[in-house]
């Protein structure tokens, strides 16, 4: 999970400077926000469910 996430910021760092030589900052913050909105959901999911696994035991 963690070298998914690293690969996948990596990834979004590489795009995001593309982006930014290129002079589209819009495109650039669109990827942050979108990632940050993944990532987010993502995170409170394996939350929601290691808390649910506990809850099990």
């Amino acid at each position: 999970m963690k070298k998914t996430i690293l690969i996948s910021f990596i990834a979004l760092v590489a795009l995001t400077i593309i982006y930014c030589l290129q002079k589209e900052f819009i495109f650039a913050l669109a990827l942050w926000s979108i990632y940050g909105t993944v990532l987010s959901v993502f995170v409170y999911f394996s939350f929601y469910k290691s808390t649910e696994d506990r809850e099990e035991q």
